[in-house]
């Protein structure tokens, strides 16, 4: 190494020595400003917290084989795919029919990868699953409730292939899928022969044409698929009631995913809208309140009341009449074996929380309500559960339902 003596002008030492420099050293790449002149670019790839860096996939093959890798090295990777598949799917909705059944299934089984944003990677999956059965409901309802089926229908849930926090990860699901379908579908007036008739026959009255406007209803693109989502999901209700007697040791699960399952169904049956099948779902959920109705658990119960005042608020009027036949007869309920008494002449213009009926009922306990409840219309149980109902939420929501029964069928 050779040394080179240089003699700085301006800036030699207050002894007149000379400078010594090493010629292998470089020029200071700060000191010159270069790096404000000519300033780094940014990256276009993201950077997880602790991870490497890492691309979006662009094909939809690619973000599902990355969401099927087990190595912890490919952590990142996973997460990448998971975090850009909603809005893959979306942007290719005809390719994602294709592997639908295969990005659903990768969404359910798939272990949550480790990331120091969970909460980011649980919304991920669940956009993507809602975006997979928009794009494809025909494929994934019966896919998503066929895997709840099975799980539902086996002997105990030692056997059971799903997870309670992967059934209850399906309903919600299955209840934003129905909401998104109602919702992006552009609405199309349908309206039968007999309301056409009496559109043209409208007078000036102002009680007339209230009464028509009840008439007119919007169907959506929901419909048709209404009913692979729907009574699907209604064939599970009476398996998870009698878990209840055989007293399994998951029964506080059970009811947990009983209360969820009966508000998707209400869910399902607000999104459907007007069509020929309507009245086959309201008479099913009908079944289900009065079957469900002496349920033990105050969130079965609270469930089971929001669904009664959907069916009550969404229903068209021209199935009023079905329904109030089907509030003063009651089916078979779903837990106890026998018929319940009915309570004969029933008068409903007159009918109101504090009304006549009071006076038929004994007083009793909120312990032996339950029970007495068994004998009891829905018209009776709504007004006992106003009176006696230990739950504040079951009593506040027992008056609501009254009061829109006696209002929709009071203007019939």
């Amino acid at each position: 190494m050779s040394f080179v003596v240089t003699k700085q002008e301006g800036n030699s030492s207050p002894l007149g020595s000379p400078t010594y420099s090493d010629s292998d050293d470089e020029k200071d790449y700060e000191s010159n400003g270069i790096n404000q002149k000519f300033p780094r670019l940014p990256s276009t790839r993201k950077l997880l917290a602790g991870g490497p860096l890492i691309s979006k996939p662009h094909y939809l093959r690619e973000c599902l084989d990355g969401m099927l890798l087990s190595s912890v090295d490919d952590n990142t990777t996973v997460i990448s795919c998971i975090l850009s598949a909603g809005s893959l799917i979306r942007s290719h909705p005809f390719a994602s029919k294709e592997l639908a059944i295969e990005f659903a299934s990768a969404l359910i089984h798939s272990e949550m990868p480790p990331s120091p944003d969970d909460t980011k990677v649980v919304a991920a999956k669940h956009d993507a699953l809602v975006a997979i059965g928009t794009v494809a409901p025909a494929k994934v309802a019966p896919y998503l409730t066929g895997l709840l089926v099975d799980d539902v229908n086996c002997r105990n849930n030692l056997s059971s292939q799903l997870s309670f926090a992967q059934k209850s990860n399906i309903l919600s699901a299955i209840t934003d899928i129905s909401c998104c379908l109602a919702a992006d579908s552009p609405n199309k007036t349908l309206m039968t022969r007999a309301t056409q008739e009496k559109l043209n026959n409208i007078t000036n009255n102002e009680e007339d044409n209230l009464k028509t406007k009840r008439l007119i209803y919007h169907r959506n693109d929901f419909t048709r698929y209404a009913g692979i989502f729907f009574f699907p999901l209604a064939s599970l209700v009476p398996t998870l009631a009698d878990r209840l007697a055989s007293g399994t040791a998951f029964f506080h699960q059970d009811d947990a995913l009983l209360a969820r399952l009966v508000a998707t169904m209400a869910t399902i049956y607000a999104c459907c809208g007007y069509d020929s099948i309507l009245p086959s779902m309201a008479k099913c959920m009908i079944e289900v309140v009065s079957g469900l109705r002496s349920h033990p658990e105050p969130a079965v119960r609270r469930s089971c009341l929001t669904s009664l005042g959907t069916v009550l608020t969404t229903t068209p009027s021209i199935y009023l009449d079905d329904l109030l036949i089907s509030f003063t007869q009651l089916p078979q309920p779903l837990i106890r074996p026998h018929l319940v008494q009915v309570l004969p002449d029933v008068d409903i213009s007159q009918l109101s929380v504090c009304g006549s009926m009071h006076s038929q009922l004994s007083p009793m306990t909120s312990s032996s309500l339950s029970q007495i409840s068994k004998e009891m219309n829905l018209f009776q149980w709504l007004e006992s559960s106003v009176r006696y109902e230990d739950d504040s939420e079951c009593k506040i929501l027992s008056s609501a339902c009254l009061s829109i029964l006696v209002g929709k069928f009071s203007n019939l």
